[in-house]
């Protein structure tokens, strides 16, 4: 059986209350993962445009 479908069939087992919760769960996950990126890939883009590897100007003129 397909992921979706095991999915499915597991939520049309649940009360309605918890239909509700799982829903609000799928959202948090959607929200938490942004445009798909995970959380190590936003970083490594904020580090990068950081700059932090980046040599200083004091030791880019041998001081």
């Amino acid at each position: 059986m397909r992921t979706e479908s095991l999915i499915r069939k597991e939520i049309d087992s649940l009360p309605k209350n918890l239909q509700y919760e799982v829903l609000d769960y799928i959202h948090f996950l959607r929200d938490r993962e942004p445009a798909g990126k995970s959380e190590a890939e936003l970083l490594k883009e904020k580090i990068l445009k950081s700059g932090w590897f980046m040599p200083d100007k004091d030791e880019l003129q041998g001081h």
